[in-house]
């Protein structure tokens, strides 16, 4: 081997070595610990701390041969208290400015075709009126009830308050799964890369949600929350228990019995063209698939021919 193909070795190690190094860990929960997290304060309603297996409660843990560990079944009650897995008391960057969560969860081999929604992750101020317009999660929702669709949709909502009435925005992202998840274990990640801080309107990000290292959806430049510094695992909580008197909703337990593992938080940076924080594509990358060749040529040549007219808006990018 030459000197040169022996430094470029090195070089090519050292880079590979880079992108598996950048990521850190910042939060973990694996339930072998009981409800113990690696940081933060466990706030729980319907389980029992001191025996997590206890399975007269609406949330417990079990033993999950096909992944030989610990995980959590969080139910759903239908009196009150309601039933909910927070952590608080975390780092005030927890969940900022950038960031990638990944989740473990298993689909029964029962699963029903029509189910009701699931949250996994539910990030949220906890703060009563003003928690409904703070918070995001990820989830697996039912398709349309008008539709025939039985297909899951992966979805990321982000709630905000604007900062001006007693109003909120809402945005959602999803798109239907094809097909549903089999019955197992599956891993869903979500990525968000803030663009644009501007606290306490709405923040922007780039946002990527993929399922079982798939994309699932990417945008580039969106509504966005700021970070939250409390999580609820396996449903959404308001915080509204005072006034509305239901604090949770969107369960994994009931009916499908969806459990979960190995919920991490990790550092972000882009890795790549095309993720979020490197969605800023090549002039001439026609086909954003994140570089210029023959077919962006042949695409940008079929557009122009259809954006002849100088004044059409429409054809800006084609005349600039």
């Amino acid at each position: 081997m030459t000197n040169i193909k022996k430094l470029l070795f090195c070089l090519i190690l050292v880079i590979a070595f880079a992108i598996q190094a950048d990521a850190a860990l910042r939060w973990s929960l694996d339930f072998e610990n009981g409800f113990n997290a690696s940081s933060g304060t466990v706030d729980i309603s319907r389980g029992n701390l001191g025996n997590p297996f206890d399975t007269s409660q609406e949330i417990y843990l079990l033993y999950d041969a096909d992944s030989d560990s610990n995980v959590v079944r969080i139910g759903r009650t239908w009196q009150a208290p309601y039933c909910y897995l927070s952590y608080v008391n975390l780092a005030s960057d927890i969940l900022g400015p950038s960031g990638r969560v990944t989740i473990d969860f298993k689909i029964p081999v029962d699963f029903p075709v029509q189910c009701t929604s699931m949250t996994f992750f539910n990030s949220s101020t906890l703060d009563g009126l003003l928690d409904w317009q703070n918070q995001w999660l990820m989830m697996l929702s039912k398709p349309e009830t008008a539709s025939s669709d039985t297909r899951q949709r992966g979805q990321v909502q982000s709630n905000c308050w604007p900062g001006s009435g007693f109003y909120y925005l809402q945005q959602n992202w999803s798109y239907v799964l094809m097909p549903n998840p089999a019955a197992g274990w599956h891993t869903m990640e979500f990525e968000w890369y803030r663009l644009e801080n501007n606290y306490p309107e709405r923040d922007r990000a780039d946002i990527r949600l993929k399922l079982d290292g798939e994309t699932i959806f990417a945008y580039h430049d969106v509504l966005w929350t700021w970070p939250n510094t409390n999580l609820t695992i396996g449903c959404q909580r308001t915080g509204l228990e005072a006034e509305w008197g239901n604090t949770t909703r969107f369960h994994t337990g009931y009916p499908q019995n969806v459990l979960l593992d190995n919920i991490q938080i990790w550092d972000y940076t882009p890795q790549e063209c095309g993720a979020p924080g490197a969605m800023e594509y090549l002039d001439g990358d026609v086909d954003k698939n994140c570089f210029v060749d023959f077919k962006d040529v042949k695409n940008f040549a079929e557009e122009w021919l259809q954006c002849t007219n100088p004044d059409d808006s429409r054809c800006d990018e084609y005349w600039r």
